[in-house]
C-alpha cells in the first residue's frame, strides 16, 4: 500500500514537473494591437464630391464639374477591433452650385446672353460621425487595405456668397462682377448619409442629402417681379476622398 501510494506521489511530480517545463519552454502570443492601434487614432481627410444633378429640371440647368463640395476633415477613431472603428469627425464643407447660362434657364436669374457666370457658394461646419469595417489589412505591416466607412453628416451655415459676371450693355468687351455676401432663405442645417470605400489611402465617397437648400415654403422674385418658390436641387453627391 505504502509503495502504491509512494508511486502514485512519484507520478503527479513528474506530470506537473513536465506540464511546467512546457508551459516554460512555449513562447508567449504575441501582441498585435499596437499594430493597428498607434497609427490609425487620427485621420486627415479631404472629399471632392461632384453635384449628380439627375433629377434637376432644364429651369435649373448646373455645372456638374464646378458644383459640388470640397470637405476637410480631421478625424479620431475609437479603436474597437481589429476590424471595428468609431470615428468622430468634424471640419468645414465648402459647397458651391455653378449655373449653366441657357434659354430655359429661370434661377437664379432668366437666361440670358448677358450673363456669363452665376455661382452660389454655401459655407458649413459639418460633424459627422461613423462606423468604419476594415475588411482587409496588410497582413506584415497591419495598414488598412479595404475599409466601408458609413454614418450621418450634420452641418450648420456659417457663411454664404453669390458672384455674377455680366457683359456691360454698352461695351459687351467689358466684364461686370459682383458679389452678394449673403444669400437669402438658405436653411441653416445640412443633414444627410454618407459613405466612403477606402483602397489603402484613396476611396470613393458618395453622400446623399436629406434637408433641402433652401427653407421650405419660401419664394423668391423673378426680375418681372413674380414671386415663384425656389427649385429643388439634386441631393446626391459622388466623389473621391484622400485618408491622410
Amino acid at each position: 500500500m505504502k509503495s502504491l501510494v509512494k508511486g502514485i506521489i512519484i507520478s503527479l511530480l513528474f506530470i506537473l514537473s513536465v506540464n511546467s517545463q512546457i508551459i516554460y519552454e512555449s513562447p508567449p502570443e504575441e501582441d498585435t494591437t499596437f499594430l493597428y492601434r498607434g497609427g490609425e487614432k487620427f485621420d486627415i481627410i479631404y472629399r471632392r464630391s461632384f453635384l449628380i444633378a439627375t433629377d434637376m429640371p432644364d429651369s435649373v440647368p448646373v455645372f456638374i464639374n464646378s458644383s459640388g463640395s470640397n470637405v476637410l476633415l480631421l478625424s479620431y477613431n475609437f479603436i474597437l477591433s481589429s476590424e471595428w472603428k468609431l470615428k468622430l469627425q468634424g471640419g468645414l464643407n465648402f459647397f458651391k452650385i455653378t449655373f449653366r447660362q441657357t434659354k430655359d434657364k429661370i434661377f437664379p436669374t432668366v437666361g440670358d446672353s448677358v450673363y456669363i457666370l452665376e455661382r452660389y457658394r454655401m459655407n458649413y461646419v459639418t460633424f459627422s460621425p461613423s462606423l468604419s469595417w476594415v475588411i482587409k489589412r496588410n497582413p506584415k505591416s497591419k495598414k488598412v487595405i479595404y475599409e466601408l466607412e458609413v454614418g450621418p453628416v450634420i452641418g450648420v451655415l456659417f457663411s454664404s456668397n453669390e458672384k455674377s459676371k455680366q457683359k456691360y450693355s454698352q461695351d459687351p468687351s467689358r466684364i461686370i462682377t459682383q458679389k452678394i455676401a449673403k444669400i437669402p432663405n438658405l436653411n441653416k442645417l445640412r443633414y444627410g448619409i454618407q459613405g466612403t470605400f477606402r483602397y489603402k489611402w484613396v476611396g470613393l465617397f458618395a453622400s446623399y442629402r436629406l434637408s433641402s437648400v433652401f427653407n421650405k415654403n419660401t419664394n423668391y422674385k423673378t426680375a418681372l417681379g413674380y414671386s415663384i418658390e425656389y427649385p429643388r436641387f439634386s441631393r446626391l453627391e459622388i466623389g473621391l476622398a484622400i485618408i491622410l
